[in-house]
């Protein structure tokens, strides 16, 4: 909500699609996944992500890389993200990311 309010008040300057917005965000990886790179070449990389529960109860997650006979580098096959979700109104919202910190990620970095 703060984002939001900034980009909207002005407080903030728009960004283009693709490019990291200007401010720290997550120490130049995409805060959704954690990497800079995907594991492999393909048009739609996020279609292939595999979600596994750890305690569904809790809301913990761990999504990782799908397509394993095209991933070659090995790190990538081991690869895991942690992330939390809870439901409010009726909606499934990510609640933590694994190595997110809001504040750093949100300090304006002009």
């Amino acid at each position: 909500m703060n984002l939001d309010k900034g980009i909207r008040n002005g407080n903030i300057e728009k960004w283009l699609i693709g490019d990291m917005p200007p401010f720290n965000f997550s120490s130049n990886v995409n805060p959704w996944t954690g990497c800079q790179d995907i594991p492999y070449d393909d048009p739609n990389p996020f279609d292939n992500i595999v979600i596994k529960e750890v305690n569904i109860r809790n809301g913990d997650l761990i999504w990782k890389w799908g397509k394993p006979e095209l991933i070659t580098e090995p790190s990538w096959k081991v690869f895991e993200y942690k992330f939390r979700v809870v439901k409010e109104n009726d909606r499934w919202k990510i609640s933590y990311l694994q190595g997110f910190d809001f504040k750093e990620s949100t300090r304006y970095s002009r």
